[in-house]
């Protein structure tokens, strides 16, 4: 199956560190290599998508990424291992529409058998994956329930539990999926999630077997979580979600049912006239 990786963070950082150590997945330490992708917020909240069909640890544009100062408040990427779909770019995650005057981003691990779900015209696939499916099954059902208003965050979480777990039904579900500078990462097998607390002096980077200075690398009181299939370094304490759970983070911090309300006003209004599909936001992004 594939695999999957995110950030979310207090302010702009570039994991350009965490990402080479993710890519070294991509081909190189494991065999997920029949795609990559990432999707970010820039600083000035512009979305990019990139997606490529090459295997991430011998692609140049991943070296260069992983090599570079792109810095984002939240953040994912994805290493693909095609099981439903051919090695094409429509099918390499992540995938992205325009919900609520905001650009959502989502990548998937796992299969979904027997899953052929009602989708709104708006929301039509590009390839041919169960997971690009599951992504716009998710976007009906929220305007099934909420309409073209952005829900009260409550109840958008309360929303994301009930139909992960129905899609769930039909399969393996991990997923992250970001709005803004919101994350939610979903869970029914593997998927682990650390906190980088501040003056946290040095890491290892498990697929590289690099050791890294993360103390010169961050400010002193630099807040963020990371979530992946499986842990990526050494030093940080990782955690691993529990079967159906659904995790928000935001702002580098984890939140907890209790703190959703007084979170509520942090999010910002959309960004009006965001690409309204796939292609549109890959060629913004070019």
């Amino acid at each position: 199956m594939c695999q999957i990786f995110g950030v979310n963070s207090l302010r702009p950082i570039a994991p350009n560190y965490l990402l080479r150590g993710f890519f070294c997945r991509g081909g190189g330490t494991s065999d997920h290599k029949d795609g990559w992708g990432i999707a970010y917020r820039a600083e000035n909240g512009q979305p990019h998508l990139k997606v490529y069909t090459s295997s991430a640890f011998r692609c140049q544009h991943a070296h260069m990424l992983a090599g570079g100062s792109t810095r984002s408040r939240n953040l994912m990427a994805h290493i693909r291992k095609a099981t439903i779909g051919a090695v094409e770019d429509a099918n390499s995650h992540p995938f992205t529409r325009t919900l609520w005057g905001r650009h959502v981003f989502f990548a998937h691990n796992g299969d979904l058998k027997a899953f052929a779900p009602a989708i709104a015209p708006r929301f039509r696939t590009f390839g041919t994956t169960d997971s690009e499916m599951a992504f716009a099954s998710i976007l009906t059902r929220l305007v099934e329930r909420f309409g073209d208003a952005f829900p009260p965050l409550p109840a958008l979480y309360d929303a994301l539990q009930d139909i992960a777990a129905d899609i769930a039904r039909h399969g393996t579900f991990n997923f992250i999926l970001t709005v803004d500078d919101l994350m939610f990462a979903h869970a029914t097998t593997d998927l682990h999630w650390t906190a980088h607390e501040p003056g946290t002096p040095r890491v290892r980077l498990i697929d590289c077997d690099e050791q890294v200075d993360t103390g010169s690398l961050h400010c002193a009181d630099e807040r963020f979580v990371i979530v992946a299939t499986h842990p990526v370094t050494e030093g940080h304490r990782w955690q691993r979600f529990g079967k159906g759970e659904l995790a928000l983070f935001h702002a580098g911090r984890r939140l907890g049912t209790h703190s959703l309300d007084s979170d509520e006003d942090t999010l910002g209004e959309g960004q009006a006239g965001w690409p309204d599909d796939r292609q549109q936001a890959m060629a913004a992004s070019a």
